[in-house]
């Protein structure tokens, strides 16, 4: 919140994971926190609105310095305080989740034409319809 209220998000990609922790997909996207308050008086849970920005490319992954705590649970106050904890056994300088280099994706150029935009509707549509069609297979004998 004291930055540039930008943050990196992506969905989890359930067949791979980074010291324990669950691994990201490599394409996200740019979160601009447009609104912050909190929802109780212990600064545990924030409500936060986004908005999305343009989207990247994970290029490498560094990982955390701590793995997973067994039966750790994110959403418990036990889990905070079991990472709070261990986080300062191995230094506060060191970071306790997974960082990534990453690369920009260019968005969309704008200057694209309204008959260049019905012309590639027009081309989604046939295709989608092609997918839709039943499939003739040629048996070999």
């Amino acid at each position: 919140m004291l930055g540039d209220r930008q943050f990196g998000v992506c969905l989890i990609n359930e067949n791979d994971s980074v010291n324990g922790w669950n691994s990201p997909n490599l394409i996200g996207t740019i979160a601009k926190i447009t609104e912050c308050k909190d929802v109780e008086l212990d600064g545990l849970q924030l409500h936060i609105e986004t908005v999305g920005r343009n989207s990247f490319k994970i290029k490498k992954i560094i990982a955390p310095s701590i793995s997973q705590p067994e039966n750790y649970d994110p959403l418990s106050v036990e889990g905070h305080q079991q990472v709070s904890e261990i986080h300062e056994k191995v230094g506060t300088g060191k970071k306790m989740y997974i960082q990534a280099e990453v690369e920009m994706i260019p968005e969309i150029d704008e200057d694209i034409s309204l008959e260049q935009w019905q012309e590639l509707v027009q081309l989604w549509k046939k295709k989608i319809i092609q997918q839709a069609l039943p499939q003739v297979l040629n048996h070999m004998h």
